[in-house]
């Protein structure tokens, strides 16, 4: 026997949230997987309020989708790896000691752009479906 129950709740903004339930400002890791919804949702995180020294976001488009990237990276933080599905930001004042993974991860999306774009060249398909 299996009962669902579907309750409707008011959204709110993740800002409101954290104020709600006291976070402090400056926190060392957030992490954000909402299923294709990661951009409204940080999009209503005030980063100039709330500082995370980390932040890890899901990304499913195999770095095709630039959108949380660019949000990211207007908002002072740096892409740093990408492990699996996720990318890591941090901030750019702890950057620095991360050079070395900041080149690793351009390298590894040139690769993946570069790929893609041979691939459309001799009108092929990725098997991969995303690259």
């Amino acid at each position: 026997f299996c009962l669902t129950v579907l309750v409707e709740k008011e959204a709110k903004p993740l800002t409101t949230i954290l104020k709600e339930h006291d976070v402090p400002v400056h926190f060392d890791l957030f992490s954000l997987d909402v299923e294709g919804h990661e951009l409204n949702v940080l999009k209503t995180l005030d980063l100039k309020l709330y500082s995370p020294l980390i932040v890890v976001v899901e990304d499913n488009s195999k770095g095709e989708d630039k959108s949380i990237r660019k949000h990211l990276m207007k908002s002072g933080y740096v892409l740093v790896e990408r492990i699996g599905v996720n990318e890591l930001f941090v901030s750019e004042s702890y950057a620095s000691k991360f050079l070395i993974n900041i080149i690793k991860t351009k390298l590894k999306y040139l690769r993946w752009q570069l790929k893609r774009f041979f691939l459309k060249v001799l009108g092929k398909k990725a098997r991969n479906p995303y690259i």
